[in-house]
Parts: C-alpha cells; sequence; structure tokens
C-alpha cells in the first residue's frame, strides 16, 4: 500500500505543483521531486485531519484513498491528461553535461549517507543512532510509537500525559503512517527525509538559479549551504602544527584528521559538541548543517523544502511581474506543524522583502494578493493556535517567554542580557570575533557584499532586496531568546546563512560580470573563498562519512534497546491499554514509549522543560517524590496513573527513601529478568486513596 500512497502522492503533487506553478517553469528531475514532496504533505494533512476526526488512523487512510480513488474515476480524463503532461515535461528536462550529473550523484549520496547515519538499524530490528542525534531519536521514537498506538488517534504528548504535543511532529506522523501502509519501520524512519531532502536540495538550487547569471554559482551555493562552516580548520592547523614537532607528521595527520576526537565546526562543550572539544575555549557553536539540521533534526528537513519551494515560486513570480505570485504564501499554511522555527524565520524573511518591495512597488498590490494572503492566514493560524495555546496555557510560572539576550551562544547571560557572565569557561566576549569564527567566510562574504550592494546602489535588484530580510535574520536571532536553550537560535540562523550565502556569491556573479577580461583571477578568488568557507564543515563530514553503516556499539554508534528492552515493552503491551498512563523513570528511551507507545507520566524532561512546561514538571515530580516517601496515590490517581514500571534507573532518577506503604498500595503485575537486573511492572490500587 505504501506504493500506492506514492504514485497517488506523486500525482496529486503534480496538481498541485500546477495550481502554484502555472508558468509550468519546473521540469524534468525537479518536477518530480518537488511533486512528490508536495503531495506527500497535502496527502499527509489530510489523513492527519481524518485521524484526529475518525479517532482511527486506519479508517481515515481508507477514507482519504477512497476520495482519491473516486476522484481519479470522475475526472479520468483530466487524470490521462495529466499523466501525459507529466511524460512530456519530463521529456523537456533541462540538459546538463556530464560531470555535472556525476557531482550530483555523488553529493546526493553524501548527503544521505550522513542523514541516514541519524538512525540505524542492526538485523534483528534494534535502532542505532549516532551521538549528536541519540536524544532527539528517542523523542521522535516515541512520538511514532504513539501515533501507532493511540486509540482513539489523539495529539497528546507522549511523554507528559494529558497535555498538548506542542512539539511540530508532522514528519512523525509521516512515519507511522507509512508504517501503516506496510512499509518496515527502518525505511518509513527514512523516507519522509529523503523525499524532503531531495527536493530540499532541488529547491534550493532552483532558488538560487533566480540569482545567477552563471549556473555554477547556483551547486556552489548548495554546497556552502549545506557543508558550509565557520573558521574551525584554523584549530586543525594549529593542532596539526603542535604535534608535527612532537610525533611526526604521519603520526600528527593520523592524530588529527584520521582519527580526530575534534569537531571542528563545534569546539564548545557547552552546547553538546565532542566531550574533548570542551578542552577549546574556541566557542565555536555552528554545527555544519549537513550534520546538525539535515541529519538528527528530522522535522527541519521537511521544514527547508517546503521552505525553498515557497521562496523559488515567490522569487520567480514576482520578478516575472505575475500577479499569481501571492498563491505561493499558501504554503506558509504547511509550515508550523512540520517545522516551528522555519514558519518564523520565513514569516520575518518574506514579511519584510515584500514589505520593501510592495513599499515600492505600489501596482503590484491588487485584491488577489488580500485574498490569498487571507487563505494563507486562515490556514495557518489553527496549527499556530493549537501548538501556541500549549504552550502558554502550560508555561504559567515558567521563564519560557521571549526575552533579550545578545549575542547568541556567545555567553552565558545569567546576569545582564548584554553582557556576559564573568569567569564562566569557553565563552567570548568579542562579538565580532565570536561571529567572525562561527559563521567564517560566509559572515566576511556577507558584510562585504553588504557593503557593496548598499553603496553603489546598482546591480542585481533580486540580490539587493534580500538585503533587509538578511539584516533582520542575523539582527533578531542575536538579540532574542527564541526558546529558553539559545543553541535552537541557530535554526533561525540558517535561514540568514541561506541569504548570506546568496549575498556572498551574487558579488562574485556581480564582479564577474563587470571584469569579464579577468575572469581566471577572480575564478581563483572564487574557489578559495568557497574552500574556505565549507573547509571545516568539510573535514567533519569526512569524519561522519567515513564510517558508512558500521554499526559498533559503544563507541561511534549507541543503542536504544536491546532485548531486555523489548521483553519489558512486551511485558508493558500485555498487561496494560494502549490508553493507560504509566509512572515510569526519566531515561529518554524507556522501551515503555519507544516500543510499547504507552503514555508516561513524566518523560525525559529535557524535552519538555524547552516547551515552556517546567511548571508542570516540577509539580509532578513533587507528586512521584511525595507518593515515594509517603505511599500518598491520589494525586497520582487522579491525573490517571494506573501503572508503574520499577527498575534501577527510576530509583536513580528519584534518590529517596521509598515507603512500605508504597508496596502495599501496588500490586505485582509481571516482572523482567536479566542477570541482576529486574524491571516489575506494579498497579496502583487507586481504591485505597
Amino acid at each position: 500500500m505504501f506504493i500506492v500512497f506514492f504514485i497517488l502522492s506523486g500525482i496529486l503533487g503534480y496538481c498541485v505543483l500546477r495550481f502554484f506553478d502555472t508558468r509550468k517553469t519546473l521540469q524534468g528531475t525537479s518536477l518530480i521531486a518537488i511533486s512528490l514532496m508536495l503531495g506527500v504533505t497535502v496527502i499527509g494533512y489530510g489523513i492527519l485531519g481524518a485521524s484526529l476526526a475518525t479517532g482511527n488512523m486506519i479508517w481515515a487512510t481508507g477514507l482519504v484513498f477512497c476520495t482519491l480513488f473516486g476522484l481519479a474515476i470522475l475526472f479520468r480524463r483530466s487524470l490521462r491528461q495529466t499523466i501525459s503532461d507529466i511524460g512530456q515535461q519530463m521529456r523537456g528536462n533541462e540538459s546538463f553535461p556530464w560531470f555535472e550529473r556525476i557531482t550530483v550523484v555523488v553529493v546526493l549520496f553524501l548527503f544521505f549517507l550522513v542523514s541516514m547515519q541519524s538512525m540505524l538499524w542492526d538485523n534483528t530490528g534494534v535502532p542505532y543512532s549516532i551521538l549528536k542525534g541519540w536524544g532527539d531519536g528517542a523523542y521522535h521514537l516515541s512520538m511514532v510509537q504513539r501515533f501507532l498506538h493511540a486509540n482513539p488517534f489523539s495529539l497528546d504528548q507522549p511523554i507528559l500525559s494529558g497535555r498538548t504535543l506542542t512539539y511540530p511532529f508532522f514528519v512523525n506522523f509521516l512515519t507511522a503512517l507509512l508504517v501503516r501502509l506496510g512499509m518496515p519501520f527502518s525505511w518509513a524512519w527514512h523516507a519522509p527525509t529523503f523525499i524532503f531532502g531531495w527536493g530540499m536540495l532541488v529547491c534550493g538550487w532552483m532558488w538560487a538559479r533566480e540569482f545567477f547569471n552563471k549556473r555554477i554559482l547556483s551547486y556552489l551555493f548548495v554546497f556552502v549551504l549545506v557543508c558550509g562552516a565557520g573558521l574551525g580548520f584554523l584549530w586543525l592547523a594549529k593542532n596539526v602544527a603542535l604535534d608535527v614537532g612532537r610525533i611526526g607528521i604521519g603520526a600528527a595527520i593520523e592524530k588529527n584528521i584520521v582519527n580526530t576526537v575534534f569537531e571542528y565546526s563545534h569546539l564548545d562543550i557547552r552546547t553538546g559538541g565532542k566531550p574533548l572539544g570542551g578542552g577549546y575555549p574556541a566557542n565555536i557553536v555552528w554545527v555544519v548543517p549537513l550534520i546538525s539540521f539535515f541529519s538528527h533534526q528530522r522535522s527541519f528537513m521537511l521544514g527547508a523544502g517546503i521552505g525553498f519551494l515557497l521562496l523559488y515560486g515567490l522569487w520567480r513570480y514576482w520578478y516575472a511581474r505575475d500577479c499569481r505570485w501571492s498563491r505561493w504564501l499558501v504554503l506558509f499554511s504547511f509550515l508550523p506543524l512540520i517545522h516551528l522555527h522555519t514558519f518564523i524565520a520565513l514569516v520575518i524573511f518574506i514579511g519584510s522583502w515584500l514589505a520593501a518591495r510592495i513599499a515600492r512597488t505600489r501596482e503590484f498590490f491588487t485584491k488577489k494578493i488580500f485574498v490569498w494572503g487571507i487563505v494563507a492566514f486562515l490556514l495557518t493560524i489553527p496549527s499556530v493556535i493549537w501548538l501556541g495555546h500549549g504552550v502558554v496555557r502550560d508555561a504559567a510560572g515558567s521563564s519560557f517567554f521571549l526575552r533579550p539576550w545578545f549575542g547568541w551562544a556567545m555567553c552565558t547571560h545569567a546576569q545582564s542580557w548584554l553582557w556576559c557572565d564573568p569567569g564562566v569557561a569557553d565563552t567570548t566576549n568579542n562579538v565580532l570575533w565570536f561571529w567572525a569564527k562561527n559563521f567564517g567566510f560566509i559572515w566576511i562574504g556577507w558584510v562585504a557584499a553588504m557593503l557593496f550592494f548598499m553603496t553603489r546602489g546598482k546591480g542585481n535588484e533580486r540580490i539587493r532586496d534580500i538585503i533587509l530580510p538578511s539584516t533582520l535574520l542575523f539582527i533578531l536571532p542575536n538579540i532574542v531568546l527564541f526558546q529558553p536553550w539559545e543553541f535552537d537560535n541557530n535554526k533561525i540562523l540558517f535561514w540568514w546563512w541561506a541569504a548570506a550565502g546568496i549575498l556572498s556569491l551574487g558579488l562574485f556573479d556581480m564582479v564577474f560580470e563587470k571584469f569579464s577580461r579577468r575572469k581566471i583571477i577572480l575564478f581563483v578568488f572564487l574557489v578559495l573563498f568557497c574552500a574556505f568557507a565549507v573547509l571545516s564543515g568539510v573535514f567533519d563530514i569526512a569524519q561522519r562519512a567515513r564510517h558508512g553503516f558500521v554499526i559498533k556499539s559503544g563507541e561511534k554508534n549507541f543503542s536504544y534497546y536491546g532485548g531486555y528492552g523489548i521483553a519489558i515493552a512486551n511485558m508493558t503491551e500485555d498487561r496494560t491499554g494502549s490508553e493507560d498512563i504509566i509512572l515510569t523513570s526519566r531515561s529518554p528511551n524507556t522501551p515503555v514509549a519507544l516500543i510499547a507507545g504507552r503514555r508516561l507520566y513524566l518523560g525525559y524532561t529535557g524535552w519538555l522543560w524547552t516547551q515552556g512546561k517546567r511548571k508542570i514538571i516540577e509539580d509532578r515530580q513533587r507528586a512521584i517524590k511525595a507518593f515515594l516517601e509517603t505511599g500518598e496515590i491520589g494525586p497520582l490517581c487522579d491525573e490517571g496513573v494506573r501503572y508503574w514500571v520499577v527498575d534501577d534507573q527510576f530509583f536513580r532518577d528519584y534518590p529517596v527513601t521509598v515507603s512500605q506503604t508504597v508496596w502495599q498500595r501496588t500490586e505485582l503485575m509481571d516482572a523482567v529478568h536479566e542477570g541482576k537486573l529486574t524491571t516489575e511492572l506494579r498497579k496502583l490500587d487507586c481504591g485505597t486513596r
């Protein structure tokens, strides 16, 4: 059935794309990638809505499929014409030299190789994850399993029962849907990111083509966008130079390049870099995008795909003087449930661009803009309210809301939003040097391009028009904390990164046109610029890619669970109902959530406090401690807790003296043993309150 799903998605996606792309500017392989991406999005949202309405994902899927088949029969002549049009436009694909085709294939292979390392499965079906994405993957697995087990279907927080799921969950819903359609779990995990990753690369390339006269600059833009990083290679060179004198050049290369313990695009232990990277006061926190955004951050891949398609459509139609550009605004409605940071960033990006353009070209301010603008707003606001309602309602008494925070992740600001706290290791007081070493040559090129285009006042209009959006996208995340964890501001800064890449390469494009007789010299400068812009990132990507798909538990990858965990999950599924609420440890990889898909009373708090739920966390922790210390069972029973999974990790999370009353008010239902380990499933006797 999942094959039928993809066929229907491709056809429906093509029809939806033709609604936006009325000029048929997208053809060939680009047409396939974008049609499939759009179709999966539209059908996914349709099944999500039907699931909420019927309370059952299986019935909802059947309803949507039957509707699509009915429409295909009703409009069979139009369907045949649509399939014929797809074939014709595929044959009309733009011609590419053979070396460009080979380059694209190699880049796609490396891109998806690193992306797949965010979750690997062994031959027994046990998932593994690279260190950087271990915790992220656990939360996403919990959401997928909850969607699969929920009956009736709902959008509750899987690790905080009874609360709204305020995390953008659409990618995990798609994975659950594909599993329901018969796709193996490991395939279903990667399928959405593959589809949207392909679409993202295509749309990013197409958007860049709107700015540059030379096609090679579009390729370089995508390369820099995905692989670019800061000046971490300076620390690499320093390490090699120091070791050459001590151990020789061969051993120095082996130590620092072949088997390095550092990530040179992320030399900062405060924000989760490699452990030994904390020994450097480098304060480099901008991780190369392929490893950060397009690896374990599953939702970001989907947001980037839709985001770059939106940018391409607006730029293509606006500068073609086609009033139908406003239709593309409807794509905004997909973004909140896909990736909220992308939605925020593109509201800033496109909002400032449109405001400036419309102020200068009032003739484009037509009634159609109002119509499609209102449609986009009405389609977008329900999901924004849904996500925001949970955050606002649950954030009472917490410090979730926006607040000043200078310099992004430059330093700790517990005492002042402007000045760094004194005596904190691994921070930088010089903000210009902080920005330079984090964003490297792209930041330098962006500053140079801004000065050039603002002082000259001439040149490529399309490039000059993103000066304002890029400025806002750089300033706002550097002075405002958008989430409790300052590192998350880089998800908004990514879209500044994209604009900065356009401006930097646009400067080269303009200089190439103006000084055409010195192309060789300019080409050398372009190569050097891009080489240094991606050097740190390429080095880190190579370190990841060389491991391939080899699973080495405890070395580069870390298992979520094994046979013992599966036995615990089976026990939980056999003894409890799908809607029962379970009291467990706060471990992010508890099998109760990752496999059994049961609702947790309080799961891993690291995911919850960043969603504005600090007060609820504290209240539930107090209730759990009171239960353990006194046997007071009422608050837990009132919240719907009926079962308790007891293991060593639980008592490590709650190191208190357990009252004997606790054992009297709970009944042992079952237990799993492995060596010295024992996990019990106990039922709370809520009738004894």
